[in-house]
């Protein structure tokens, strides 16, 4: 009694397949090619900027936390243009992020400052690992069936990341786009999801 219970990989492998079997077919392409087109992003950011395209990847990561995806692109090309500029920089995301950003643009090795595991992982995954995992709280909720809201951390995300290799295993997919697949299918039901309770909300006013 008291003890902490181990996390059941195997039945959050399961909530994961179960997710992505039901992807129609433009979620499931979507999410085979969203890391790809992502390290596309990196590239025209190091093509413009002559940044190299592992700095460029690395500002998108630094901004990703607690962001939607075109907010982190649109800072992260404001932040490496300033910085190749010599304008100072952009007010994006939160202090702390912005600065690990700003210290990428300036050079610092993105896989030493990125020291957080979501966004490490999100860095490798945009530079073409797609063996790791990027465990948001969306790919949470489909391992968990209910939110973290305070965010993936330690063991659980270490037993996430589990679910989701194991599930991919299972799948005979990479662990990244079984996670993409998964991320996408659940944000696009969820929108879903809230339009519908608005307009509920909306007819009993």
């Amino acid at each position: 009694m008291g003890q902490k219970q181990p996390f059941d990989i195997p039945a959050m492998a399961r909530r994961i397949v179960a997710e992505v079997k039901e992807c129609n077919a433009e979620q499931a392409q979507a999410g085979a090619i969203w890391y790809a087109k992502a390290k596309g992003i990196a590239l025209a950011m190091s093509t413009e900027t002559g940044l190299p395209i592992s700095s460029c990847a690395g500002v998108i990561a630094a901004l990703s936390p607690r962001i939607d995806w075109d907010h982190n692109v649109i800072w992260a090309w404001q932040v490496v243009r300033a910085a190749v500029a010599g304008r100072a920089c952009p007010p994006c995301n939160t202090t702390k992020n912005r600065a690990k950003a700003w210290a990428i643009a300036h050079g610092a090795d993105p896989d030493e400052t990125l020291t957080g595991p979501k966004t490490n992982d999100f860095y490798h995954n945009i530079m073409g690992d797609w063996t790791r995992v990027t465990c948001d709280s969306w790919a949470a909720l489909v391992a968990l069936g209910y939110p973290l809201p305070n965010g993936v951390k330690g063991g659980m995300y270490k037993a996430i990341t589990a679910a989701y290799r194991l599930a991919a295993q299972w799948l005979g997919e990479l662990p990244a786009i079984v996670q993409a697949k998964a991320w996408i299918r659940r944000r696009m039901l969820m929108v879903r999801v809230s339009r519908k309770e608005a307009r509920r909300l909306l007819a009993a006013a």
